[in-house]
């Protein structure tokens, strides 16, 4: 009886210590704060008036506990065939040992699917689901994926800035400083993606280099095209300092 109840405790132990270890520290890193809400729902079916009333609503810079889901999980990224367009918004791209790191460059494939919503669970400070973008609603009442709302990693996380991409045709990583090297990936819209190096190249152009060192982006759309106007902004949130 007594080795019985030792190897209940053991088994309970075990049982509590996976639970533990099953969460991720997250936060909220949009201005407007991040909507929790009692069950998860898909955004992608509904319209604007169907969309259920939330719990509550985080505010900017709050820290949260979350599941943890391959969805969102670099190595399981790159042992799977998710294409980049399904990749959720709040993956952080560019990031040393982060999800380019482990997937072959290549450009993103042209498709008409649908926007995809992924959902997080979060256990704290209060227990829900978010998704990690915000709802865009669009002038014909269709849904799609707004701004990120979420990031990966406590706020005092690494010594790097991350970009948010605003232009709506997203934007281009290539392999050097100048515009005449080759195009290795294209961003999309509201997509994010960690700097730690901002340099002038040749035409003038402020670049920005991904902090796992293998690509560069600008920061303005090339005045040469006719459009003077930003291709990404900072987040709100800044990840420490150099």
């Amino acid at each position: 009886p007594a080795r019985a109840r030792s190897l209940c405790l053991s088994v309970s132990l075990s049982l509590s210590l996976s639970h533990t270890m099953a969460t991720e520290d997250w936060h909220v890193s949009n201005p407007h704060g991040c909507t929790v809400w009692s069950e998860r729902f898909d955004p992608a079916g509904m319209s604007t008036d169907d969309i259920p009333e939330p719990m509550a609503v985080l505010p900017l810079a709050t820290s949260i506990r979350v599941r943890t889901d391959p969805a969102f999980d670099d190595a399981a990224l790159a042992h799977s065939r998710q294409p980049a367009h399904m990749v959720p918004l709040s993956t952080v791209r560019g990031r040393l040992g982060g999800y380019d790191d482990v997937l072959a460059h290549n450009h993103p494939p042209d498709t008409d699917d649908p926007p995809s919503f992924f959902w997080l669970q979060v256990v704290e400070p209060l227990e829900g689901w978010v998704l990690d973008t915000e709802i865009e609603h669009q002038e014909d009442g269709a849904l799609s994926l707004g701004e990120t709302v979420v990031h990966n990693g406590p706020l005092t996380e690494g010594s790097r800035w991350v970009y948010t991409v605003v232009c709506t045709d997203g934007a281009l990583v290539r392999s050097g400083l100048e515009l005449s090297s080759s195009h290795m990936y294209t961003l999309r819209r509201h997509a994010l993606i960690e700097i730690s190096e901002r340099r002038i190249n040749e035409q003038g152009l402020a670049r920005l280099r991904t902090a796992d060192g293998r690509g560069w982006i600008s920061e303005q759309l090339n005045p040469l095209s006719g459009t003077v106007r930003r291709a990404l902004f900072t987040t709100s949130i800044r990840f420490g300092s150099f």
